[in-house]
């Protein structure tokens, strides 16, 4: 059963993960906002369905639109200012996003946990001595759906071809005749969606509430583990991270199973410096 529920909860981290390489793969950026774009994004949806009242796939589509503009946004208003400045610059920025985001759900809707929402049928299913909900399979399959579309789309698409041009070198793609901003701009619009669906799924299972922001921040890990420049590898290490954490607070108990994500984590970077499945870059000096 603990395998089973970190599996579920693992998608949902490699799905935020995946947002976090694709702003890295496109700008070198390593974005320490994504699990609070991911509350942002979930807090967003409840307002569409509870306050505004919309049919829960209008919600849904209303607030992955919203996730991709306030992604669009970000990178306009603040990186974009800070192109050619020192990379921790930029880190930096990300870190003080994180809290002016936490500040305006705060602000807005207050500390407290909302009302729950069913996103999706509450009913069980039992295999053997197992009982599963529906909601935690139809998130977890939903997860694996949307991270399978972005990793297709930035394999397959112009735009994704693009993204993966400018990762290798900014100044090439102009000459190219790319716009390097746009692509930054659609890359940043992304990482918003890929957090918003990962903040609906999440708040549909575990209820909204400000603590999401620190499940997402579980997706640093699982991006430095598969990988900074994998997008499958973000996938597969937020499996590993969710097992991880499931296991490690079914037999040690809750509070530990963050923290062993992260000592996984450093164990890993002692090991593989650059992630199961990243790219070894060898400088010449």
């Amino acid at each position: 059963m603990l395998v089973i529920s970190g599996m579920m909860n693992g998608a949902i981290y490699g799905l935020v993960a995946l947002g976090f390489v694709l702003v890295y793969k496109a700008s070198a950026v390593l974005n320490f906002a994504q699990g609070y774009m991911l509350l942002f994004g979930a807090y967003l949806f409840w307002f569409f369905r509870v306050t505004v009242g919309l049919p829960l796939v209008l919600a849904m589509i209303a607030a992955v639109a919203a996730g991709f503009a306030g992604g669009a946004l970000i990178e306009r208003l603040t990186l974009r200012r800070l192109i050619g400045q020192p990379l921790i610059s930029m880190v930096t920025v990300t870190i003080f996003l994180s809290l002016v985001l936490e500040g305006l759900v705060s602000m807005i809707w207050g500390t407290y946990p909302l009302q729950h929402v069913a996103a999706f049928p509450e009913s069980t299913i039992r295999l053997g001595k197992m009982v599963l909900t529906t909601q935690s399979l139809i998130a977890f399959g939903l997860a694996l759906l949307a991270a399978g579309a972005l990793i297709v789309f930035f394999r397959f698409t112009r735009i994704g071809l693009a993204m993966r041009g400018v990762a290798e070198g900014h100044q090439i793609m102009q000459s190219m005749g790319i716009s390097v901003r746009r692509i930054l701009n659609v890359s940043w619009g992304l990482a918003g969606v890929a957090a918003t669906v990962g903040g609906i799924l999440l708040g549909s299972t575990l209820g909204f509430q400000l603590g999401m922001s620190h499940i997402g921040l579980l997706a640093i890990p699982a991006a430095f583990i598969g990988g900074l420049e994998s997008p499958e590898g973000a996938i597969l290490g937020g499996l590993l991270i969710g097992l991880i954490e499931s296991i490690v607070s079914g037999y040690v108990g809750n509070a530990a199973g963050v923290p062993a994500a992260f000592v996984v984590l450093i164990l890993t970077m002692l090991v593989r410096p650059y992630g199961f499945f990243g790219l070894e870059r060898i400088e010449r000096v």
